[in-house]
Formats: structure tokens, C-alpha cells, sequence
């Protein structure tokens, strides 16, 4: 007690001292705190690795992704053959919606340690949002060679298996992780979305049985949007991806969705949809900015939407989308004849 009382009447004075106190408060939950001890560790010694680890951990539990991704930059700088630094920096990257610079963090660490499955994990993560499924299968059958029964990793590669286009293996990759797992909304949600392009009544049915589960899934309500859509109900699908969009504003593919269906309704507020998805520069999202500006500049008349679709086409094809594949698109055929003219 006489050792409490002499340390509580000690002020803080070194870099260190300021860095044990701000990971004592974040181990108790109280971040803001704790963010102003760290702070202040690092501007006495900006050499202090845990301090800026313990800084990036500490902004990312809060959401803010892009300053926590800073913190683990500097990580990276001071310590660059520590393959978490490179991984929690990842983390931080995909958060901020920059897939690309998160998957070249992911590879750094894997490189470092070729056996680190969180990376692998995240890695196949972000592979899949990037459209690129057979990196993904791949990084996933390494990761259930480990961890055989995990059934959030056998959802995941089922998604990468349905992409590719083999159904039956998606299918027992699906019932093997909903057998063990049976009342995880989330993994209902991902059978539910790969089964659109195939059988839109037993998606429907899975999507339903999530929200039965957990009215709370935002992707629950996207898949039924994708479900409306493929049905050609576009005001459900607005309505349902709106429902997703108010319990996760970030929620990008849904951001997608509705700057598509925004636009085919001549509404302005497309606009600022596909500005969302310009600021998330990964191909497929700057592909559906272009979509969305090119149809919006065709109801509007609007000759800076249909430039700005142009120039975001451009910056889509750059990063690898199929031209083949946009020239069919019928929501860019005006751009391309255009360019054709």
C-alpha cells in the first residue's frame, strides 16, 4: 500500500513511463486516455516501437483506421522484419478501403513468416473483394490444412470455389461450416449471396434464415438487394440496400449497389455514391463508379458526369478490369460509343 500510494504521487516523466501507463489504461478500455499517454510517449522518443504499436492498436479499436495505419507504418520503419507490424498495417489498409496497399502489407509479412495464418487469412481476404477468387482458394487451403474445422475459413473458401465457378465443391464447403456452425448468421449470409447467380429462392432462403438468426447482418439485407435486383424489383433492392447501408454506413458494396440504382433513376445522389467509391480506388469499385456516372450522365444530359465516367473507366481498365468485358456492359454503352464516334 505504502508503494501505491508513493508511486500515485510520481508523475510520469520518460518516454517509457508514458507508454506503460498508456497500455495499462488501453488493456482497461478507456482509449481516449490512453491515446494521449502514447501520444506523448512518442513525441519524447519517436523510436519507441511498443509505443506506436500500442498507438496504432489503440485508433484502430476505435475505428480510425487511416490514423491507426500511420502508427503502423512508423512500426514498419523501426522494426521492418517484424511481420505483425506489416500485418496489423495491413489490417489498417483494407479498414481504410485500399485493398491493394493492404495485400502488398499482407505479402510482406508472409514473406517475413511464411507460416503466419492471420496474414494468409486476411490475404485471401482481401483477394476475394479484389475479384481475384483463385489467390484467395488458395491462401484459404493452406489456412484449413491448419485449422481443419473452422468453420468461418471453409465459408470463405466456398465463396472463392462458388466465384470460380465450382459449384458442387462450394456447396460441401457451405454444409460442412454451417453443420458445425449452424447458428451463425454470417455464414447463412455468405451461402445465401453465392447462390444469386444459381437459385434465387434458395439464396432468398438463406439470406431470410441469417436475419431470423440476427436481424442486425447489414450483408444479410445486400443479398436480398442482389436477390431483388436479379427478380427486377429495383425499388425493393433500393429500399433493402438502404436497410443495409443504416446499420453499416461503410459497408462499400453496398455503396456500389446503390449508385447503380440510384443512377438508373436519374437521381443526383448517385453522385455522391460513386464519389465514395473513387475515394476506395479498387478496380471493381472505380468499374461501378464509371457505371454509375456513365448511366446517371445518360438520363441527365450532365457532360462533366459523363467525362468523369471516362476518366474513371480509364483508371478501372489501368488496374485490370476486362475492356472485353466493359464493352459489353450495357450501362457503359454510351461511353464507348463515345469513344467510338
Amino acid at each position: 500500500a505504502r508503494d501505491a500510494a508513493s508511486a500515485a504521487a510520481l508523475a510520469p516523466r520518460t518516454a517509457r513511463d508514458f507508454y506503460l501507463e498508456g497500455t495499462v489504461l488501453a488493456a482497461l478500455g478507456r482509449l481516449d486516455e490512453a491515446e494521449t499517454r502514447l501520444m506523448r510517449a512518442v513525441a519524447l522518443d519517436a523510436q519507441q516501437f511498443w509505443a506506436w504499436f500500442a498507438l496504432g492498436l489503440c485508433r484502430f479499436d476505435q475505428g480510425r483506421y487511416a490514423e491507426a495505419e500511420g502508427d503502423f507504418r512508423a512500426c514498419v520503419l523501426l522494426a521492418p522484419d517484424f511481420a505483425w507490424a506489416h500485418l496489423n498495417r495491413g489490417l489498417a489498409l483494407a479498414r481504410s478501403g485500399r485493398l491493394e496497399e493492404a495485400r502488398v502489407a499482407y505479402d510482406e509479412a508472409i514473406r517475413l513468416d511464411p507460416g503466419f495464418l492471420e496474414a494468409r487469412v486476411n490475404r485471401a481476404l482481401a483477394a476475394l473483394e479484389l475479384e481475384e477468387p483463385a489467390d484467395a482458394e488458395a491462401d484459404l487451403t493452406y489456412a484449413l490444412a491448419i485449422r481443419p474445422m473452422d468453420a468461418s475459413l471453409r465459408a470463405a473458401r466456398a465463396e472463392a470455389l462458388a466465384r470460380l465457378g465450382r459449384r458442387a465443391e462450394a456447396e460441401e464447403d457451405f454444409a460442412m461450416a454451417l453443420e458445425r456452425e449452424p447458428r451463425d448468421a454470417s455464414l447463412w449470409v455468405a451461402r445465401g449471396i453465392s447462390r444469386v447467380d444459381s437459385d434465387l429462392k434458395a439464396a432468398r432462403g438463406d439470406l431470410e434464415a441469417a436475419l431470423g438468426l440476427d436481424a442486425t447482418v447489414p450483408r444479410a439485407y445486400l443479398g436480398l438487394a442482389y436477390v431483388c435486383r436479379r427478380e427486377g424489383d429495383d425499388e425493393g433492392a433500393l429500399g433493402q440496400v438502404n436497410r443495409a447501408l443504416g446499420l453499416d454506413a461503410n459497408l462499400l458494396d453496398a455503396v456500389q449497389l446503390r449508385a447503380l440504382l440510384l443512377a438508373h433513376r436519374g437521381d443526383p445522389a448517385a453522385e455522391a455514391d460513386a464519389d465514395r467509391l473513387i475515394a476506395s480506388p479498387t478496380p471493381l469499385s472505380l468499374y461501378n463508379a464509371a457505371c454509375a456516372l456513365a448511366v446517371l450522365a445518360e438520363r441527365t444530359g450532365n457532360a462533366s458526369q459523363r467525362r468523369r465516367a471516362r476518366t474513371t473507366l480509364d483508371r478501372a481498365l489501368a488496374r485490370g478490369i476486362s475492356e472485353s468485358e466493359a464493352r459489353s456492359d450495357p450501362d457503359l454503352a454510351g461511353i464507348f460509343g463515345d469513344l467510338e464516334r
